[in-house]
């Protein structure tokens, strides 16, 4: 029966005459393997198990040389220094890749918790290491448990913070008083309703209910968001009943979590609610504009026929004291020199496409709520430029303010030309002046 050797790639050279690897038919011998990492050339270890860990590690990929696995092997030698490692030793051969993947898993459990994804990092692990892959439901056995135990430990820990008083209004969220009257919990899963200023206000009231509400940011500390986003996830598609029957521990940590996330989502709900009631007003004021050329287009066409007629007139009589007169008297036909003033200026005021001068009526029913969110959050600016931050600030300072101008220069460097050009009037005496109203609608837009 002819005989192969081979050393397969990867593994450590042989520092005799030998071969790592011996096949004759269907039987292969593997010898010559110590606890040296072939990547380093370096034994694994100290220890008598992290060597033979090694050890086994490198007997998968000799094995695979051949297509052969660990479930084919049907005797080993093992030789041992001192026979006090052997128990080490059996651990090491016995745990195959469950020891790998575990530990793959119990790393990437204090981020993750689906239990797919904790699979996806052990079986990574183990073709990394070249181990042999046990079987699938060995490694949700092992991710579950794993999972289990890692989610136990931040449940302790967050229920160690709480205080007695806390875990008693944390639990009296599950209370059902009345069975016609749904428990405080259902509250906390209050679903976002389409955009309208009462909506709005509602929303603002629902934020200021979820903070008077146990839990900060101190409760949670050490716990990753996204083990936070899994936590509210399961409490959310739980109901109160069902929260009742975990333990108080795990009960305290995901009702934390959901009220965590609740405000987090409410804040962005708040935010896109926001947007969308600036566009209306926008909208609203575009609409207005147009109402406006409509309103003013008669009057657009009058003025162009007086002016035909008033170069008619001037062509008729070529004397300066004649065409005066007739022109005196066209205008007076015509509704005088005030009332086609009057059009002229009403005309120019809305001939071009800038409807911000119209916002402020529409914006005026929102004004209280749209204040009352922005105190009730914590704004901050996303780079070095403070002047948004600083406007609304001055706004918050003059709330009661009357007077149509500001009496202070403000940094308008976060806005637009056009938002300039709407807001600022230049008076006689050259002082640049910012029409209060007008700035307060700016500021938001840009906010928005």
């Amino acid at each position: 029966m002819p005989v192969e050797t081979l050393t397969p790639p990867g593994s450590i050279a042989p520092i005799g005459p030998y071969s790592h690897v011996a096949k004759a038919g269907p039987f292969v011998t593997l010898s010559g393997t110590p606890g040296v990492d072939p990547a380093t050339g370096q034994l694994a270890g100290a220890d008598a198990y992290s060597q033979a860990r090694q050890i086994v590690h490198n007997f998968v990929g000799m094995l695979a040389a051949v297509g052969a696995s660990l479930d084919d092997v049907m005797h080993v030698h093992v030789y041992l220094k001192d026979c006090a490692d052997f128990a080490e030793m059996n651990r090491a051969y016995a745990d195959g890749g469950l020891d790998v993947a575990a530990r793959a898993i119990h790393e990437a459990a204090a981020v993750m918790d689906n239990p797919a994804d904790l699979i996806n990092v052990a079986i990574e692990q183990l073709v990394r290491d070249r181990i042999e892959l046990p079987a699938f439901s060995a490694l949700d056995r092992l991710a579950r448990r794993v999972r289990t135990l890692v989610n136990g430990r931040y449940f302790a820990l967050i229920d160690k913070r709480l205080t007695a008083d806390e875990k008693q209004r944390l639990d009296d969220l599950l209370v059902v008083t009345d069975a016609r009257i749904k428990s405080p919990l259902q509250a906390i899963k209050r679903l976002p309703k389409r955009s309208s200023l009462q909506h709005f206000q509602e929303l603002l009231d629902h934020i200021a209910a979820l903070d008077e509400l146990v839990g900060s940011e101190r409760h949670l500390a050490d716990v990753p968001e996204l083990k936070r986003k899994h936590f509210a996830a399961e409490a959310r598609v739980l109901d109160a009943a069902e929260l009742r029957d975990f333990g108080p521990a795990k009960r305290h940590a995901l009702l934390l979590c959901l009220i965590h996330r609740a405000r987090v989502q409410t804040r962005d709900d708040l935010a896109e609610m926001f947007i969308k009631r600036m566009g209306n007003l926008h909208n609203r004021g575009k609409e207005e504009l147009e109402r406006l050329r409509a309103r003013y287009r008669e009057k657009t066409e009058a003025i162009v026929a007086t002016m035909s007629d008033v170069i008619q007139v001037l062509d008729r009589h070529p004397g300066d004291t004649d065409a005066g007169r007739e022109i005196r008297r066209l205008v007076g036909t015509r509704g005088g020199v005030q009332t086609l003033q009057a059009a002229c200026d009403a005309i120019a005021a809305h001939s071009g496409d800038n409807h911000l001068p119209l916002l402020w009526p529409f914006y005026k029913s929102h004004r209280a709520t749209i204040l009352r969110m922005v105190r009730m959050l914590d704004l901050e600016s996303t780079t070095e430029d403070r002047s948004l931050i600083d406007a609304i600030e001055l706004i918050l300072s003059q709330e009661r303010a009357r007077g149509d101008w500001l009496d202070e220069p403000v940094d308008l460097a976060f806005t637009t030309q056009l938002w300039r050009k709407t807001i600022t009037h230049r008076t006689e005496q050259g002082e640049e002046r910012i029409h209060r109203r007008l700035f307060e609608v700016c500021v938001f837009s840009s906010l928005a």
